[in-house]
């Protein structure tokens, strides 16, 4: 007898997470899939999202999980030349509202969501590790002008080298974008974690006393003055970024200087953190201005479901040898210790909850 209904882990309100259950729609959209879901990856924005106090106040189900992989079950008229049933596929949503990825079938519409054929070497943990921090670094990279990027005395710095978005800007910077140096922050455990994905030079971020400082002497030493084409901050913060015109070309040479978190290191989004976080941005839209005014290509960014990065993964993947790390593989029914774990800012790579 056919699966009629699916579960999905939702929340009305802020931190009270539990299981719903849904009729499978019988009819689908012309350019939408039937995803049966294998596995999805927990991002902390799942954890931020669902501790944001001021969605309490707005009413029905608000989606858990972004990241996933799965089979294809039912495919739109309008795109049985790109997709078929049990195609292997996986990708990333970018929506609050209504059921995310923890679940066990998801329909979405591929013009407005990403959805990727699984690069072939993947398995469904893997590919479910992959889309929304591969897609953050990639676009993030893209920001850039790819020729200053590639080729002899190129130079990126990648603040905390070994968060999840950081191992892939590293590697992609490496071996898709042809940097020839990457600079990365990190601890001195995760050292020989960075330099194997790639980096060539790391700063010890808690045994420097001035990380802003040790990074100019980066800049001043081993790259012989020349500043990067590229800094990516993963870590959040005011120290490095304050800096910013003695480590970053100017922005008519084509440089990028880009933030995915602002000033904000916290996955505490409850109703005092929101009036801190609220407090800091006019102090980074300061900065975007006054980066504008002196020269330097500042943003904060978060990465969308509909960039190249989509179309590009898979052969990416596939052509070189990026490393997909996780942390941990928990079952549906221990999804708690999942969450706990990557709430515990303690995980290396992604942690994955396995669907079945």
């Amino acid at each position: 007898m056919a699966t009629t209904s699916f579960e999905a882990l939702t929340y009305k309100r802020a931190g009270k997470l539990r299981f719903v259950k849904n009729p499978i729609p019988s009819n689908i959209g012309p350019t939408s899939v039937l995803i049966k879901i294998r596995c999805a990856a927990l991002n902390p924005v799942d954890i931020k999202l669902a501790n944001l106090a001021p969605l309490s106040f707005v009413p029905g189900e608000k989606a858990v999980g972004r990241d996933y992989s799965g089979d294809i079950v039912k495919v739109g008229d309008a795109i049985t030349n790109q997709f078929q049933p049990g195609d292997r596929v996986c990708g990333m949503l970018a929506k609050i509202w209504g059921t995310g990825t923890l679940a066990t079938h998801i329909v979405i519409d591929i013009n407005k969501q990403a959805v990727i054929k699984v690069p072939n070497g993947l398995s469904y943990e893997e590919a479910a590790a992959f889309p929304l921090c591969f897609g953050t670094a990639y676009q993030a990279l893209a920001a850039a002008d790819p020729k200053l990027l590639r080729g002899p005395d190129s130079s990126v710095l990648i603040l905390g080298g070994a968060t999840t978005v950081g191992s892939f800007a590293i590697q992609l910077a490496k071996q898709h974008f042809g940097v020839d140096k990457v600079v990365a922050t990190c601890s001195t455990s995760s050292e020989s974690y960075v330099r194997e994905l790639g980096a060539d030079i790391t700063v010890d971020y808690r045994k420097s006393k001035d990380l802003a400082k040790d990074i100019i002497n980066v800049v001043n030493t081993d790259l012989d003055g020349k500043r990067f084409a590229f800094v990516l901050d993963c870590i959040g913060g005011y120290e490095v970024v304050s800096q910013f015109p003695k480590l970053l070309l100017p922005s008519r040479t084509g440089s990028a200087f880009i933030s995915i978190v602002g000033d904000v290191s916290s996955s505490d989004y409850t109703a005092s953190h929101i009036l801190s976080y609220l407090y800091r941005l006019p102090f980074m839209a300061t900065r975007i201005f006054f980066g504008r005014l002196y020269g330097i290509n500042y943003h904060i960014r978060f990465v969308s479901p509909t960039h190249e990065w989509v179309k590009k993964a898979k052969d990416i993947f596939e052509q070189n040898h990026i490393k997909v790390t996780i942390d941990s593989v928990y079952p549906l029914k221990d999804w708690k210790q999942g969450w706990t774990k990557l709430d515990s800012q303690r995980s290396r790579g992604k942690v994955v909850i396995a669907i079945e």
